[in-house]
């Protein structure tokens, strides 16, 4: 599901039963973006960078967290269309 690298953002911080360290959960944030450093437990924990792990088998579950998806502004389309007034090759405008 996901790749080291990617960037995630997070959207669960319930603890759960199988929650071994549920202080850990509260250095992570709803809606704050993370970096994937290392995928562990057959893909069902995740590493983060902005997280340093209190011991190297620490893991958050993957499915606290989705993939960044970043949407294009129309508006970046429409600044395209704005006329532009360029100066001819004599100078002139």
């Amino acid at each position: 599901m996901f790749h080291i690298g990617q960037k995630v953002v997070c959207v669960d911080t319930n603890i759960r039963p199988e929650t071994r360290h549920p202080h850990m959960l509260d250095r992570i944030k709803i809606g704050n973006t993370y970096h994937i450093i290392r995928i562990g437990m057959n893909g069902t924990g995740v590493q983060i960078k902005e997280v340093e792990p209190a011991h190297v088998n620490n893991y958050f579950f993957s499915d606290r967290f989705r993939p960044l998806i970043r949407k294009t502004d129309i508006l970046i389309f429409k600044e395209l269309l704005k006329p532009v007034k360029y100066k001819d090759l004599c100078g002139n405008d």
